[in-house]
C-alpha cells in the first residue's frame, strides 16, 4: 500500500508539473524506457488523423500503444485515430518526454 500510495503522489506532481497533460509515468528497465499516459489536447495537430500516417510527426522512439476513447481501450493499430479527450498509453525512451508536452 505505502509503494502504490507513493507512486500516486509521484505521478499526481508529475501531471501538475506537466500541465495535467501527463496522467501518469512509469519507468522500466532501469529508467531507460517509459509507460506514460497522457491527455490529448483538443489543440492536438494529430487529431483526426490515423496512427499509420503519424510517423514523419511522431518521435523516433515512440509507440502508441494504446487509446482510451469514452471508456474504450482500443490497441494503438494503424487504422486508429486519435480523438480531443482520448487518453494514450505510450512507450518511449525519458530524453522524448519534454516533447510531448508539446506535440499533445
Amino acid at each position: 500500500y505505502a509503494v502504490s500510495e507513493r507512486v500516486n503522489i509521484a505521478n499526481r506532481i508529475l501531471s501538475i508539473i506537466h500541465e495535467e497533460k501527463i496522467i501518469s509515468i512509469a519507468s522500466l528497465c532501469d529508467n531507460k524506457a517509459k509507460v506514460l499516459e497522457i491527455k490529448v489536447s483538443e489543440d492536438c495537430e494529430l487529431v483526426g488523423i490515423p496512427l499509420s500516417e503519424l510517423s514523419a510527426k511522431l518521435p523516433k522512439n515512440l509507440i502508441i500503444s494504446a487509446i482510451e476513447n469514452r471508456g474504450r481501450v482500443m490497441i494503438g493499430k494503424g487504422n486508429r485515430i486519435i480523438s480531443p479527450g482520448d487518453t494514450l498509453i505510450l512507450n518511449t525512451s525519458p530524453e522524448i518526454i519534454a516533447q510531448l508536452q508539446d506535440l499533445f
